[in-house]
């Protein structure tokens, strides 16, 4: 992969991650002054954990790209995660500080409830932060890509 094909990648990526975003902010300013049907609630869940796939994407594509190997395994997300912490795993970049990672994190685990059980059990109260931070940790997390 040249760094070209890099870049490429890693535009789309965050153009899919920044689509996913707004669809998260018109779907709070739809239920604004209501209760979220199921379905809303459902769809809020799989944007967010659509977002945090955005992340893992990208972080992969790096990975490959400095011929570090994805890790595997049960906990291969947060094992992902740890290598682009401080202090990074050799030969890769240092994307996420300790704010970023934890905040990083919280999506994490969401996505994994997402992919493993009902979307009609979620909760509007619980995707509510995830929603309001987005756009937020999405600038940080750019912000640090463009760094390297």
């Amino acid at each position: 992969m040249s760094v070209g094909e890099l870049e490429e990648d890693v535009a789309i990526e965050f153009l899919s991650m920044e689509t996913t975003v707004k669809e998260l902010q018109a779907l709070r300013r739809d239920v604004a002054q209501r209760e979220p049907a199921a379905r809303e609630v459902a769809a809020a869940g799989l944007f967010l954990a659509n977002f945090y796939s955005g992340v893992e994407g990208i972080l992969k594509r790096l990975a490959r790209y400095h011929r570090v190997p994805v890790p595997s395994g049960e906990r291969w997300h947060v094992r992902l995660a740890r290598c682009f912490c401080e202090p990074p795993r050799r030969g890769l970049p240092c994307l996420l500080d300790n704010q970023l990672a934890t905040d990083l994190a919280a999506y994490r685990r969401f996505r994994h409830v997402v992919y493993h059980g009902y979307g009609f059990r979620l909760r509007w109260d619980d995707l509510l932060p995830g929603i309001e931070r987005a756009a937020d940790v999405l600038a940080r997390f750019r912000g640090r890509s463009r760094a390297t």
